[in-house]
């Protein structure tokens, strides 16, 4: 994911990411089009799968969402990128490059939607560090 132009690669297949209307990012998917969105202003994201949809408020700490049932959280990590946990179990691991958030591993249970959730993750990211360069910090 980078500011010119969008791409998720997974397994070292790349797959186009499109803009569409509204702020979305759409992927291509056989079952259908899956969607994600980041609302910087409200520091929430939006995804929308063939499995279902998923919405994620951030907090300051203790940031957290149920996905078929299981309850996940998010932490950051200092240096940039986050880990997602079940419990104390880290489910998935991501840091930040200089073309997104390299997802390291993902847990079966959020396969169905680890693109979306990278993507969301990503334009996280990056809107933070936006905001960080905007206020000179």
């Amino acid at each position: 994911m980078g500011i010119l132009r969008d791409r998720l690669t997974v397994d070292g297949v790349p797959h186009d990411v499109h803009r569409v209307r509204g702020g979305w990012r759409q992927i291509p998917d056989p079952r259908g089009p899956e969607r994600v969105r980041y609302d910087a202003w409200r520091d929430r994201l939006l995804i929308e799968s063939a499995d279902g949809g998923l919405e994620i408020r951030f907090h300051w700490r203790h940031t957290s969402f149920t996905w078929r049932q299981k309850s996940y959280h998010i932490r950051p990590r200092f240096w940039g990128g986050v880990t997602v946990y079940r419990g104390d179990q880290a489910v998935a691991e991501g840091r930040s490059t200089w073309s997104g958030l390299t997802i390291e591993f993902f847990d079966p249970d959020l396969a169905s939607i680890g693109g979306e959730l990278a993507i969301g993750l990503t334009l996280r990211e990056q809107a933070f560090a936006m905001a960080m360069v905007a206020s000179g910090d």
